[in-house]
């Protein structure tokens, strides 16, 4: 479906369900079981709930704001795929670095687990029946690194705050702790 009103006919019908995704026997589209309260496995009221919650961190201006590092980043890695000519992988030399970087970025991931926190990220989302079970534990090891770095860093109040637990004030307030929704 690649039309704008296709698309916006499905995402208003309520017989297209983001919660549905996660009852026993759905279709998936990828090895790793949908994650149940997430903001793509919700639907309205919950949904729109969890939206307000992280919708200020991707604000239009926020993002203007983004870093000059992020441009820089992408400079390098344009240049890394016309450096690697015809054929160039674009998924390997942009489509996984760049989100995966902007991310441990913004969550403050240490540089020493990056290499780590890439490897759960691209695992996550492999689509190999082989992997099946690498995959299902790689998701579960980054879910619980995430939360735990969240947690950590939201109780050290002697450091500056990344980007992100800056504005995730309200969604505290809102839920009274870090957890997985």
């Amino acid at each position: 479906m690649t039309r704008y009103d296709d698309v916006r006919l499905v995402l208003a019908d309520p017989r297209f369900s983001r919660a549905a995704v996660v009852k026993q026997g759905a279709p998936r589209v990828a090895l790793a079981k949908p994650m149940p309260n997430s903001l793509t496995t919700t639907d309205p009221p919950e949904h729109t709930r969890l939206r307000k919650l992280v919708s200020s961190t991707f604000a239009h201006r926020r993002i203007e704001r983004t870093p000059p590092w992020v441009a820089e980043l992408s400079a390098q890695l344009a240049e890394d795929v016309a450096r690697a000519g015809d054929g160039a992988d674009i998924r390997q030399l942009v489509a996984l670095p760049l989100p995966i970087q902007v991310i441990c970025q913004l969550l403050g991931v240490p540089y020493d687990d990056r290499a780590q926190f890439r490897e759960w990220t691209e695992l996550g989302y492999s689509m190999e029946m082989a992997e099946k079970d690498l995959v299902e534990d790689a998701m579960t090891s980054l879910t619980a690194y995430i939360e735990d770095l969240v947690t950590k860093k939201l109780a050290n109040t002697d450091r500056p705050r990344t980007c992100w637990t800056n504005s995730s004030a309200p969604a505290r307030k809102a839920t009274g702790s870090v957890r997985r929704s």
